[in-house]
């Protein structure tokens, strides 16, 4: 089943609440204290439909947006307008640039989309052969508190004019697997049309993330929780933000 096909038209309208400047309002704090604020070229993975790009564009960033569904790209370059975004069409796991960057950003738990670690891995690989020395990788992710306590086997509804959607949950905590059934009706001329997404996100504990990023090359300098601050996450912290730098080169892995 197709991810972020017919989703992505109403992705917009159903993150109304993600406070999007707030996070780029952080990234942007983020390269001032671990990259001296010497970052210029920014690749955005996993980008969606470019709202985090339109601001840091917005701040002078050069943007390079990727992202694996056609239709979340679509609405991207439709908001883009005249600024001067590059988007790609490729996989977060598997991608190819025209150079290198200064830095990485990987948003809103699109780390934890990459199901298969195999792939987790491979993020971090292509990350350190497109970086620039000493250049930054930050991603956020959800945290195992959020998968076992908020996520976890429940159900949500979201209930508006044009849509309603029921977003169940089942949580798989010996695999760390999340598995979320999307259906969809949306209001068309009064007509409610039906379509289903399913998606999957797999828990990636602290200690994980540390010792994949070391085996490619980066040192984890910051981690913090979700409140777009420095300070240390919580015990009970539902989002985790974390910065790396590139610290070495490693092969290339293909």
């Amino acid at each position: 089943m197709e991810q972020y096909a017919d989703f992505a038209y109403y992705y917009d309208k159903l993150t109304y609440d993600v406070e999007y400047e707030k996070i780029a309002d952080f990234v942007k704090k983020i390269f001032d204290k671990y990259a001296n604020g010497k970052v210029s070229l920014v690749c955005d993975l996993a980008c969606g439909t470019g709202t985090v790009c339109n601001f840091l564009a917005d701040s002078g960033f050069d943007m390079i947006g990727v992202d694996f569904s056609p239709s979340m790209l679509n609405i991207a370059m439709e908001k883009r307008g005249e600024r001067n975004i590059l988007y790609l069409n490729q996989d977060i796991a598997d991608f190819e640039l025209y150079g290198t960057v200064d830095a990485f950003l990987c948003l809103l738990d699109s780390v934890n989309h990459l199901d298969c670690e195999d792939d987790f891995e491979r993020m971090f690989n292509y990350a350190n052969n497109y970086l620039n020395p000493e250049g930054l990788f930050i991603f956020d992710v959800n945290s195992p508190y959020k998968f076992e306590h908020i996520l976890s086997d429940n159900v949500f509804t979201y209930d508006s004019d044009d849509i309603y959607y029921v977003w169940e949950n089942d949580f798989d905590k010996d695999e760390g697997i999340c598995t979320f059934y999307l259906t969809f009706f949306v209001n068309e001329n009064g007509l409610y049309r039906r379509f289903d997404e399913q998606h999957t996100e797999r828990v990636y504990t602290d200690e994980k993330i540390r010792k994949t990023a070391e085996k490619n090359g980066f040192e984890i300098v910051g981690m913090f929780g979700g409140n777009y601050d420095f300070k240390s996450p919580e015990c009970d912290e539902e989002r985790i933000f974390y910065a790396a730098k590139k610290i070495k080169n490693v092969k290339m892995e293909k």
